[in-house]
């Protein structure tokens, strides 16, 4: 009889016990990093965190302030939380969770451009509509706390243009825009809604631009229930990198009609030669309009299709499915110049009569086109 091999034997053994050690060694890592994960458990350390940064001096979604920086000059983007507030009421619904954003820290200039166009010019618009007949609008605006539009709207409010020459405004940002620009002049009469909530959203869908439908319709809801929409007989939404001008938007919507036919359910296209025509930068619509969204929202977003669309597209196929006819502004009127896949329009169609124009991010390309708007020489 042969003996056995040992050598065999040993080799074997080896591989075997390898073998139960990688084994071994997987069940430990599924263990590990593939069981699910203890959301409590991670609530409370968040809260051991919180409290320790608060021992720290830094608490988490406060306002931290360098030395070399002053509260009414630093905007910080606040940490999320699933609540409204306003300054002077914090009721409000719930926004729907965005896109989370880190916290981070702005400044923003507390002088105003060197221009030659008088913020105190005189303006027929303001405390004068009613008396004189002519249609009131009340303005919205919706500001990112970065520097683009920080600096976008310190200018408004330098210029005292755009929403802050309309009969009634109010600013939605999630942080006190109004704290940030204390120092300049009107700052103290702006009327601003703060939100808890994270503004950040994605981009995509056929014209790559921002998914922003879920979140304006819950800036719609909370306009409805504070019941700002009935305050003037028409309400106009704007971006900040729109240079608009009150003034000559209100002889267009007197064009439409006597009032009791611009007072009926009834929008304005934006700009009715484009594929879309109710676009963002400027979008009008009659209190009556707005009242019929109020009493549909939850149809129109149970049945309109938004999935990889903008806020402006939904409310256009809204307000298709609720039969709220739209209406184009006079052939002679100029409403709105639009372009697009650029920053900045060309200035030179400043000077030629336009309520608005779009777009102008660079904020000295804005003060500009303000400028020639108004007739000031370079």
């Amino acid at each position: 009889m042969t003996a056995p091999r040992r050598g065999g034997h040993w080799m074997r053994s080896a591989v075997t016990r390898l073998l139960i050690g990688l084994f071994a060694t997987a069940l430990l890592c599924l263990y590990y990093f593939g069981r699910p994960i203890d959301t409590h458990a991670l609530l409370a350390q968040s809260g051991d965190r919180k409290g320790k940064e608060k021992e720290n001096g830094f608490p988490s979604g406060e306002l931290i302030v360098h030395a070399t920086q002053s509260p009414e000059s630093v905007a910080q983007v606040p940490t999320p939380a699933p609540r409204w507030e306003e300054a002077t009421e914090s009721t409000a619904p719930p926004l729907p969770m965005m896109t989370t954003t880190t916290t981070s820290l702005v400044r923003v200039d507390q002088t105003c451009p060197s221009t030659k166009l008088d913020r105190s010019r005189g303006d027929p618009m303001l405390g004068k509509g009613k008396s004189s007949g002519r249609p009131t609008i009340w303005c919205w605006m919706l500001i990112k706390p970065d520097v683009q539009e920080l600096s976008l709207l310190r200018l408004h409010l330098c210029l005292n243009t755009s929403l802050f020459r309309c009969d009634e405004h109010t600013l939605f940002s999630n942080v006190s825009v109004r704290s940030l620009m204390g120092a300049l002049p009107g700052a103290s009469l702006m009327q601003e809604v703060v939100l808890q909530q994270s503004l950040e959203t994605v981009y995509g869908g056929p014209w790559k631009t921002s998914l922003n439908t879920d979140l304006f319709i819950a800036i719609w809801r909370d306009i409805f229930r504070r019941r700002l929409h009935l305050r003037q007989e028409w309400s106009v939404k704007l971006d900040a990198d729109t240079v608009f001008i009150p003034d000559r938007l209100t002889p267009i919507l007197s064009h439409i009609g006597p009032p009791a036919k611009r007072n009926a359910e009834l929008y304005m296209n934006s700009c009715s030669w484009c594929v879309v025509k109710l676009i963002g930068p400027i979008e009008i619509f009659s209190r009556a309009a707005l009242k019929q969204l109020d009493e549909s929202m939850n149809r129109c977003e149970k049945e309109v299709d938004y999935h990889d669309v903008s806020e402006d597209v939904f409310l256009e196929r809204c307000f298709a499915l609720l039969k709220i006819p739209p209406v184009n502004a006079d052939k002679q009127d100029k409403l709105l110049l639009p372009t697009w896949r650029v920053r900045n329009h060309e200035v030179k169609h400043c000077s030629k009569g336009w309520a608005a124009i779009h777009p102008f991010k660079d904020p000295k390309l804005l003060l500009r086109c303000f400028e020639l708007s108004f007739g000031v020489p370079s």
